[in-house]
């Protein structure tokens, strides 16, 4: 397993479709944890569902770091 860092100046969006096309995943995270809010995406996670080309993981925040907000 290879995991790649990349800084990358670009919308996120544009720059995780880009980066799709060599991975074999990209994670992005929901906004909330539990119910409904753990189904709700923000924009860049919305839009990498829709233009990645690579399978999507959508993963939740955990629950420490829900509490930290």
């Amino acid at each position: 397993m290879r995991i790649v860092d990349d800084q990358v100046r670009d919308h996120p969006v544009a720059a995780l479709r880009n980066a799709s096309s060599a991975a074999d995943l990209v994670v992005v995270g929901s906004r909330g944890l539990g119910g409904f809010s753990s189904a709700v995406l923000g924009p860049v996670g919305h839009g990498v569902l829709h233009h990645a080309v690579c399978p999507v993981a959508v993963v939740p925040p955990s629950e420490a770091a829900h509490e930290a907000r």
